[in-house]
């Protein structure tokens, strides 16, 4: 580095010194022949080498360019990296605490079944049996009480009853009045004041509501007759304000016509003042041409061409005369065409709208009728479907299997080893056996589910009722007792799956606390508090593998053999002979077969065998979260262990018991009747459509003949407009063409003259010719008022479009305007004869009301008397009734708290009787929440070292960017320089070609002075001669100083200047020759060499130049270095 400082500093150095020289430098110094052709090449090599810079450059520019790409899809790459590590991370952290958290639970419900002995399970039993006993008994007291409240109540109940009934025959015969009241004149009203109570006062207004109505509906009827009339005449007004529309229309057209002739004859004025003009300047050149004699066989010919031209506007006047009568007749048919096709739209549309009425009746129909046979025929195929599967499917077990699984369950419940995998090869062969048999008859029932639409209950009852069937006969043979199905474990079973539904839980492990609010609300037994987190007594849990879902319509979508299928599938493969895929010594085919607790549970071997006596009821559901998993929901309940609320929405339920039907007649009677309910239901659907398809068939025609309608109105309005277009065409043409006919007369007539004008005397002819200029002046006079009333003519032709527009546009809003009041007023046609149909029957009801005023007064007076000895009754029944309310509250509390110590006792025994099971499920859940640690620590692993190479590679990248970036400043340095040593060489250039136009002046100059001091000095001479011959002699005498102006030419530039020497003169008798000091002229070199002065300031500026750019080269480095 040291040594390029010193470098540099030298060359600075050097280029000072060259620009110091540079200012002392002269003309005379330089040499004139530079040697152009060595610039030229000079400035060459430096393009090439610029040339070269900049591809260097761009080379250089690429190169980073591509580097910068690299180095940002690395550093996309380690974000992207480095979000998978912190997704990792985050997912093993996660992990980690499940793990503490299963953990926990492993040790939690080990100490619980630590404690679940057989000792304190007979003690708990114990305790539930004592509290269930209180509950009885308090149960048996409160239902006492509450019979007799309900014995009171049913005493007041029916004191209040007659009390009611004779409130009720009071209100009855008041209102019955009331209804009549309204038909009685004004002294019946008088009478009313006088004679009725205030009741019958108060009430005599819906006797009024009755006049009213009849008032109101011949008000109506007046009003419809209003209306009509109204319409009618809004009608008969539109009617004549279309006439008056079309009557403006036609004298707006007048007047147009009548602008547009006045513009036509003001045009046609100017254009034969324009003619006038141009023909009274042709008969002052015709009779000047007389004058002389000339053209007179041309104006015959003229006249001779125009008398044929005569002839053919003849031929065209009575021709356009014709188009135009044609055109009249067609533009009146067309509006006659016109309103006759308005008036056949107006009567189309309202033919259509009462074909859409009788249209959409016909559809209400139609769709109600496809309805009822929809939901029978739902029936027929349910019913069907049931007949079909009856006995068909079942699970085949022999009694090695059941000594087998009854073993293992004895082993579980006591928390010993068990030997699941002892009976592999025998669950193995079961599995084989036992295959799900297809209903086409289900295959046929669509059944569609989601989270907003769930199973339906019918559903849910039939794969209940086939989990039954199914299980039953094992059950039978273990002595566990059969599986009911209501509608309580059906509605738990669909409150379930709605359950996982709401918490979007995918069914892969069961939804604890779900499972516990839905029994809570029906009146169940559940846990509570952080136990209602952890376990369940009611849930085994299967999963459906290929049940379709619709990515449209959000929904599942399959038939219920399929379901069925999952069901049968969930009970044989997965819970009773456990096919999964493993390896161990009982293994067959790559599936180990064995036990499973939910085998045993489904069963009814989990439950205690020696309190295994209450009813059991099963319900079966699919939830609606997973994708394509979903979780089917085996539910058993015990209808004496697991109610705690007598009340509860399953107690109530738990009666509503269905049943299977193994032979089928049941079936089958329903099936027949089902069938002949359907039967009347198709052929009403088949009349519904008949008529349906009659409408239908009328509404299209009707609509159809509506679009004719329409499409004729529209295009008789277009041939009706087309008719008047071309009525004023022809009517133009026929204008045109009469003019045209007047104007060739005219120049037939005016040619004539001017053929007449050639004939007669000189004096004649002298006189045509005055006599046609004055023609032309007044010609020309004419035509200047001719164009000024053609001006205001324009206007008015502007003025009468702009009334013919609005006219126009006044008679289409009429038009609308008449359709609208025809179609109001064919409306209120039909609301009149409504209102005229409807008059006859209310003044009938009124009538018959008024007749039986009398008769209901009575009525009134003896129901009040009624009411009176009810109400009496009804308070002493009532004071009753309050007593025994007070003891069924007491026996209610105490029955409420007995029902406390149940639940508390059943709480304690079901966490003693599931512990065992609770634990098992603990540390399955603990071991897959390790493995899903170690899968989810690996998984980071992988993605740390993912990182670790993305970022190696972004240092990569980011060395090579930091190179291309290094290359691109030095060439772009580089290229700088070359670029400014360009623009030097070519100022350069242009200050050498400045200063040798310079030195070409310089020279053309130094010859005019050369040749002036020539001239000079031969005159000097001359002059010097003659006046030493006249002062020859007086030179000799004289002695003095004398002093002689020389010209002395100091300098040779621009700013030279004159001295003057002093020669002194001795005394001396000698004679004396006067001759110049110096003489002026050019030293021979000085032709070959620029001044020394002004003109060497150019040459001071190329030397500037040279050494400014020899130190800028020296600066960047350029010049060629002397080696160190």
């Amino acid at each position: 580095m040291k040594k390029e400082v010193i470098k540099t500093t030298a060359v600075m150095a050097t280029s000072l010194a060259v620009i110091t020289s540079a200012g002392k430098v002269h003309a005379d110094n330089l040499e004139t022949n530079n040697d152009t052709e060595k610039q030229v090449q000079t400035t060459q090599t430096t393009q090439q080498k610029a040339d070269q810079a900049k591809s260097d450059l761009d080379s250089a520019k690429a190169e980073q360019g591509q580097a910068q790409g690299e180095v940002n899809q690395a550093q996309a790459d380690v974000n992207a990296k480095q979000d998978a590590v912190d997704t990792a991370q985050a997912d093993v952290d996660s992990a980690t605490k499940n793990v503490e958290s299963a953990t926990n639970d492993v040790n939690a419900k080990q100490e619980v079944a630590n404690q679940a002995t057989s000792e304190n399970l007979n003690k708990a039993q114990g305790d539930v049996t004592n509290a269930q006993a209180d509950v009885t008994k308090a149960q048996t007291n409160a239902d006492n009480a509450t019979k007799d409240v309900q014995s009171a109540q049913t005493d007041v109940n029916q004191a209040q009853t007659n009390a009611d009934k004779a409130q009720s025959d009071v209100t009855k015969a008041q209102a019955d009045v009331n209804a009549k009241q309204d038909a009685v004149n004004d002294a019946q009203k008088a009478m009313d004041t006088t004679n009725l109570t205030k009741e019958v006062k108060d009430q005599s207004q819906v006797v009024s509501n009755a006049q009213e109505n009849v008032n109101q509906a011949q008000g109506e009827v007046d009003k419809a007759q209003t209306n009509l009339d109204t319409a009618s005449q809004a009608q008969s007004q539109a009617d004549k304000a279309v006439s008056d529309a079309q009557g403006q229309v036609k004298q707006a057209q007048s007047q147009a016509d009548s602008a547009n002739k006045a513009l036509t004859d003001a045009n046609s004025a100017v254009t034969n003042q324009n003619k006038a003009v141009a023909d009274a300047q042709t008969k002052v050149n015709d009779a000047q041409k007389a004058l002389d004699g000339t053209d007179l066989g041309e104006m015959q010919r003229v006249v001779d061409n125009l008398t044929k031209q005569v002839a053919q506007d003849e031929i065209d006047n009575q021709t356009a005369k014709a188009d135009f009568a044609k055109a009249d007749k067609a533009e009146r048919d067309a509006l006659g065409n016109t309103t006759i096709t308005h008036d056949t739209l107006v009567d189309a549309q309202t033919k259509a709208d009462q074909t859409k009425s009788a249209l959409d009746t016909a559809s209400q129909n139609l769709d109600q009728a496809k309805k009822t046979t929809a939901d029978k025929q739902a029936v027929v195929d349910s019913l069907q479907a049931q007949i079909n599967n009856t006995v068909k499917n079942k699970v085949v077990v022999n009694q090695a299997f059941l000594d087998g699984l009854k073993a293992y369950m004895q082993a579980y419940l006591d928390g010993k080893q068990d030997s699941a995998n002892a009976m592999g090869k025998l669950a193995y062969e079961l599995a084989q056996q036992n295959q799900y048999q297809h209903s086409d008859a289900d295959a046929k029932v669509q059944v569609s589910f989601s989270k907003d639409q769930p199973l339906s209950d019918e559903v849910i009852k039939q794969l209940s009722l086939f989990v039954a069937e199914l299980l039953n006969p094992i059950r039978a043979q273990l002595g566990t007792g059969e599986l009911t199905v209501n509608q309580g474990s059906v509605d738990f079973a669909q409150a379930v799956a709605k359950a996982y539904d709401d918490d979007n839980n995918p069914g892969y492990d069961h939804d604890y606390e779900a499972i516990n609010r839905v029994a809570e609300q029906m009146g169940l037994f559940a846990l509570k508090g952080e136990r209602a987190k952890q376990a369940q007594s009611y849930e085994d849990l299967g999963n459906a593998m290929s049940v379709d879902f619709n990515q449209s319509n959000k929904k599942y979508t399959t038939t219920l053999d399929k379901l069925k299928e999952e069901v049968y599938d969930g009970i044989v493969k997965a819970m009773l002979f456990n096919g999964s895929i493993g390896q161990n010594a009982n293994a067959v085919e790559g599936i180990s077969y064995g036990f499973t607790a939910h085998g045993g549970s489904i069963l009814g071997l989990m439950d205690n065998r020696k309190h295994n006596v209450g009813t059991k009821a099963v319900g079966v559901s699919f939830d609606s979260v997973g994708d394509p998993t979903i979780g089917i929901h085996f539910l058993s309940l015990d209808n004496n262990l697991d109610v705690v609320g007598p009340n509860g929405t399953y107690a109530k339920e738990m009666t509503q018991v269905y049943t299977t039907n193994n032979s089928g007649s049941d079936l089958q009677t329903k099936l027949s009747q089902a069938q002949a309910d359907l039967n009347p239901a198709k052929q009403n659907q088949a009349s519904a459509q008949s008529a349906y398809d009659k409408a239908k068939q009328a509404n299209d025609s009707a609509q159809q003949a509506v679009v004719t309608a329409q499409n004729n109105y529209k295009q008789a309005q277009v041939d009706y407009d087309k008719a008047w277009e071309n009525k004023e065409l022809t009517a133009n043409a026929m204008v045109n063409a009469q003019e045209a006919l007047a104007h060739s007369k005219e120049q037939l007539a005016d040619a004539q003259q001017r053929l007449k004008a050639y004939e007669g005397s000189q004096d004649q002819l002298e006189a045509n010719l005055v006599s046609a200029k004055q023609a032309l002046d007044s010609a020309k006079n004419t035509l200047a008022k001719a164009q000024s009333q053609l001006t205001t003519k324009k206007q008015a032709v502007a003025s009468a479009k702009s009334t013919l527009d609005t006219a126009k546009a006044k008679l289409a809003n009429a038009k609308q305007d008449l359709t609208s009041k025809q179609a109001k007023l064919t409306n209120l046609q039909a609301q009149l004869t409504k209102a005229q149909t409807q008059l006859p029957a209310l003044q009938e009801a009124y009538t018959k009301a008024s007749k039986a005023l009398a008769d209901a007064k009575v009525n009134l007076n003896n129901a009040k008397f009624a009411k009176e000895v009810a109400d009496s009754k009804l308070a002493k029944v009532k004071s009753a009734l309050t007593q025994k309310q007070e003891a069924l509250s007491q026996a209610q509390s105490e029955l409420n708290q007995a029902k406390a110590n149940l639940v508390k006792a059943q709480t304690t025994y079901g966490n003693l009787l599931n512990a065992h099971k609770l634990l098992a499920d603990a540390k399955a859940n603990l071991t897959k929440a390790q493995a899903d640690l170690k899968a989810k620590q690996d998984a980071l692993t992988v993605a740390k070292e993912a990182l670790d190479e993305a970022q190696a590679n972004l240092d990569a990248k980011q060395a090579v960017l930091d190179s291309a970036n290094a290359k691109v400043v030095s060439a772009q340095k580089v290229y700088d320089a070359y670029q400014s040593q360009l623009e030097l060489e070519a100022k350069l250039a242009e200050e050498e070609a400045k200063a040798k136009q310079a030195q070409e002046e310089a020279k053309a100059k130094q010859a005019q002075e050369e040749a002036k001091a020539k001239q000079a000095q031969e005159e000097a001479k001359a002059k010097a001669d003659a006046e030493a011959k006249a002062k020859q002699a007086q030179a000799n005498k004289q002695q003095t100083v004398k002093t002689n102006n020389v010209v002395v030419l100091r300098n040779t530039g621009k700013n030279a200047k004159v001295t003057s020497d002093t020669v002194v003169s001795q005394p001396t008798e000698a004679k004396v020759v006067v001759s110049p000091t110096a003489k002026a002229t050019t030293p021979k070199h000085m032709g070959s060499v620029l001044p020394q002065t002004g003109e060497a300031t150019n040459t001071t500026s190329v030397g500037y130049v040279l050494a400014l750019l020899a130190s800028i080269l020296g600066f960047f480095g350029l010049a060629k270095p002397k080696k160190d």
